[in-house]
């Protein structure tokens, strides 16, 4: 399992974090290269520079990229308290 997100809260929501799988998707070639069950800090600065070359790339990827300066990727997130 790739993390944990917490449920919308509020009337009739459950108040605690429900586990569920993350689909990487355009983020597939960041946790490809994360390191396997630590965070993972990904500087995206660099990749403007030579964004050119990488081809076809998928557009939630380059917005991503040109947005931010840079991501975190966590591997496991848990609810620190109950949300009431």
């Amino acid at each position: 399992m790739r993390g944990a997100d917490e449920t919308e809260f509020g009337p009739g929501q459950p108040a605690r974090a429900i586990a569920k799988e993350a689909t990487p998707g355009p983020l597939a070639p960041l946790y490809a290269k994360a390191y396997p069950g630590a965070w993972t800090v990904f500087d995206l600065r660099p990749l403007r520079r030579e964004f050119d070359r990488f081809g076809p790339v998928d557009r939630e990827l380059e917005r991503l990229i040109f947005g931010y300066d840079l991501v975190v990727l966590i591997p496991e997130v848990t609810a620190s308290s109950v949300i009431q």
